[in-house]
């Protein structure tokens, strides 16, 4: 007769690794069970990155955009 260890998961390790890569937590509580979460939420990580990032640049070119007509407007009532 074998002595079984049951060891629990923690659940801040599972939510520190699917901050560091998205999903990977999902592999450290079963990855038998979860192999199918893990690539849905890592393959849609990818989708994200360029999706803030579009976000973060239009916010960035309407700065700009603004700037660049309060010069005009000066420059034009300069003259």
């Amino acid at each position: 007769m074998g002595t079984e260890f049951i060891s629990e998961k923690s659940k801040a390790v599972a939510v520190i690794l699917s901050i560091i890569i998205p999903g990977l937590g999902l592999l450290y509580a079963d990855a038998g069970k979860n192999i199918g979460k893990f690539l849905i939420a890592f393959c849609c990580w990818f989708f994200l990155i360029p999706w803030l990032l579009g976000i973060f640049w239009s916010a960035a070119a309407v700065d700009e955009a603004n700037l660049a007509a309060v010069q005009k407007a000066r420059a034009l009532k300069g003259n």
